[in-house]
């Protein structure tokens, strides 16, 4: 039995009539991450470069466990944006569950100078921060920009 072109055309519209709607309702019924920034530790400098390590909670309050294939990150520090990275090796976030991450960051010679600066005014401040994060999904899902502002100390 051979199929009229009018039929699979229309199958071929249903199939796409539900595919987009499917994508549609997965981006609307996500709820966006909740980040928080748990510390920052000063790593050992490589070369002209200061390491840092952010520990960062992750919070998924949706349904379905989110893949995801990397997360770029930058944070600023009283102010002056100092620390900026990047990693593809981020493990699944599971459904209804927190996760901690621990990510390395950089600094360049500048934000060092700022940096210093500031713990040299007053060595045992609270830090305000802003932690601006684009995280990328696995399957189609839509890229999430999660900006978070806080307070934390400064740990060595």
């Amino acid at each position: 039995m051979m199929l009229s072109k009018q039929l699979v055309l229309s199958l071929l519209s249903i199939i796409c009539f539900v595919v987009i709607s499917g994508c549609s309702v997965l981006q609307q019924s996500l709820e966006p991450l909740e980040v928080d920034v748990v510390k920052v530790r000063v790593l050992p400098a490589n070369g002209m470069q200061q390491r840092f390590l952010l520990n960062l909670q992750v919070s998924n309050p949706n349904g379905v466990d989110l893949p995801i294939e990397g997360v770029s990150y930058a944070l600023s520090l009283n102010g002056s944006s100092v620390l900026k990275g990047m990693t593809g090796e981020v493990p699944l976030i599971r459904a209804y569950s927190s996760t901690e991450l621990e990510l390395e960051a950089r600094t360049h010679l500048l934000g060092i100078v700022q940096l210093v600066n500031t713990v040299l005014r007053d060595p045992g401040q609270q830090f305000s921060y802003e932690l601006d994060a684009t995280i990328d999904f696995a399957n189609w899902i839509p890229s999430m920009n999660v900006t978070r502002k806080g307070d934390l100390p400064m740990v060595r």
